[in-house]
């Protein structure tokens, strides 16, 4: 059921939008018609005429193709701010065709400051919450059980962040590199963009209760609106438009960061604010998902209807992460699991749907990491077509079509999980199998039977039983052999018929390169893994939605 919301107050735990641009391949249609006032020819001294009053394109004396007398290079002063910010929000008027109603507040933090106010983590819920998100991250083979995986996602925030708005204060702050206060138009754009968005400005109806795969599809739809206009804008800033921080030379450059993939990062010039560390690039694979795939689906509906087909797209949002990635219309599946613990274990909340894209991120970030070998290879992961090249439409896990996740707790403390998935077809589901057992070899698991298998050492250390019957797919974890049946009764008995020796599977083991900014897609600030200016979000999960009365509730 979906409900009509107020999206100005769709919050998030600390910020939502959390901006990003990618590599400029993205073309805007030229089929597509806007309303936007057309800037006036300048007068004999270069100065534009301003409209008799408001209009699209302009915005507080300033037309959005129009020059600043601004100096980024020693940073910006309130007044070059202000002018920065009103051409900015004149831009996104032209290429998103909006009227701001009212101006947005804009402030800048260096990134050593944003890092500093990361220190506490936390995504709030509590500790069942947490408990939850600590065993998804665990069972996609993100962050280790004996890890912190809040400490583990804050630190990706703090290496990744360009800037975000808070809905709550309706203001947005830029994160600058380094202590000079500067900000980059491009990412300034992707904020107004939500700024918009959040404002009570378009017809939305969203689900009351989604679940976490819904509440990724829905931020890939937000995210995609406000990458596309960033990709516009950036389009037009390496052609006709002057743009601060986005110019050669400029305070501010994204680009200035050289990584590679032991994770070196050049540190910032003249002993200012240190250069981000680069981040888990499993976590912020999981967390590009909205950028990576978000904008090429609204820039599909763009292309069919123009800017009304994506703003439908609010009246009728994404039902699942496979809905973005495939541009379907399948509803995923609804899946559930009986409680077949014993006394000794207790299933802690509902269980939780991780989506196509938790799956594909489970395969992909063995690309990324520093074990030899991966379980996908690197022309499956990265394309030649779309804004941005890369694709969560991995086969192992497509043909997703339902998932549930569940935490269990022992009464000692040690953890386990119950994960079933439900794929299209017996094939799919055999294929998906087939790829988790490579991955538990990638992970150094030793058969302790047709369909058990036991990591034993290291972040996963623990055992695992896999069933696949038709189209479902079964996994059961725990800290031992003889626990896992304490987690689901007879899973050490789990039957999956026709499993191929283990050393059969071997040879599909393939060898990732060596990433360098040559071999992969550009991320800012540290330009090597992964593509574009792109950022980071919290956890889904504390993704709030509002009431009817327009209050947020978790």
């Amino acid at each position: 059921m979906r409900t009509r919301v107020v999206l100005g107050v769709l919050a998030v735990a600390a910020a939502l939008a959390l901006s990003g641009c990618a590599v400029s391949t993205f073309q805007d249609s030229t089929g597509t018609t806007t309303d936007a006032a057309s800037a006036p020819a300048p007068d004999e001294g270069g100065a534009l005429a301003d409209p008799e009053s408001d209009v699209k394109g302009w915005e507080n004396g300033v037309w959005y193709n129009e020059s600043l007398p601004v100096t980024p290079e020693d940073g910006l002063n309130e007044s070059e701010l202000a002018m920065v910010v009103n051409r900015s929000m004149a831009r996104v008027e032209h290429a998103r065709n909006v009227e701001f109603d009212r101006d947005v507040d804009v402030s800048i933090l260096s990134r050593e400051a944003y890092r500093e106010r990361q220190g506490g983590g936390g995504s709030g819920g509590g500790e069942a919450a947490a408990l939850r998100e600590a065993t998804r991250l665990e069972a996609l083979f993100l962050v280790g059980e004996t890890a912190d995986a809040q400490a583990e996602q804050a630190a990706t925030r703090s290496a990744s962040v360009q800037g975000f708005y808070s809905p709550g204060e309706d203001e947005i702050t830029i994160v600058a590199p380094t202590a000079t206060p500067s900000v980059d138009e491009v990412t300034l754009a992707h904020e107004l963009v939500h700024a918009y968005q959040f404002r009570g400005n378009l017809d939305v109806r969203f689900p009351r209760s989604p679940t976490r795969d819904e509440q990724r599809a829905l931020v890939a739809l937000i995210e995609g609106d406000a990458n596309l206009v960033d990709r516009m804008v950036g389009d037009r800033c390496e052609g006709t438009w002057s743009c601060v921080g986005h110019d050669t030379g400029d305070a501010g450059t994204t680009a200035s960061a050289s990584t590679t993939a032991a994770g070196s990062t050049g540190g910032a010039p003249d002993g200012d604010s240190a250069a981000p560390a680069r981040p888990d690039m499993g976590l912020y694979l999981l967390s590009y998902f909205p950028y990576a795939e978000g904008e090429g689906y609204v820039a599909a509906a763009k292309e069919r209807g123009g800017w009304a087909a994506v703003n439908a797209l609010y009246a009728s949002p994404p039902a699942s992460s496979e809905q973005v990635i495939h541009g379907g219309e399948d509803e995923p599946v609804a899946v559930s699991v009986p409680d077949r613990s014993s006394s000794e274990w207790s299933r802690v909340g509902d269980g939780v749907v991780a989506g196509e894209a938790d799956v594909a991120t489970m395969f992909a970030a063995t690309l990324y990491d520093d074990v030899e070998g991966s379980v996908v290879t690197r022309e499956q992961f990265l394309t030649e077509s779309g804004p941005i090249p890369i694709t969560y439409g991995l086969p192992p896990s497509t043909g997703w079509a339902g998932d549930s996740l569940y935490a269990y707790e022992g009464d000692d403390g040690d953890r386990g999980y119950v994960w079933r998935l439900r794929f299209d077809d017996e094939d799919e589901a055999r294929e998906f199998a087939g790829a988790y057992r490579e991955l538990l070899q990638y992970r150094d698991a030793e058969r302790e039977r047709a369909n058990v298998f036991v990591v034993p050492e290291g972040p996963y250390a623990d055992a695992f039983a896999l069933e696949v019957r038709g189209s479902r797919v079964t996994v059961v974890n725990a800290p031992t052999v003889e626990a896992l049946d304490g987690v689901h009764e007879s899973a050490s008995r789990l039957s999956t018929p026709r499993v191929h020796p283990w050393s059969e599977r071997a040879p599909s083991l393939t060898v990732a390169p060596s990433l360098t900014v040559a071999q992969s897609f550009t991320v800012a600030p540290w330009s090597a893994a992964v593509g574009g200016n792109a950022t980071t979000t919290q956890p889904a999960d504390s993704l709030p939605f509002a009431s009817s009365e327009g209050r947020a509730t978790a």
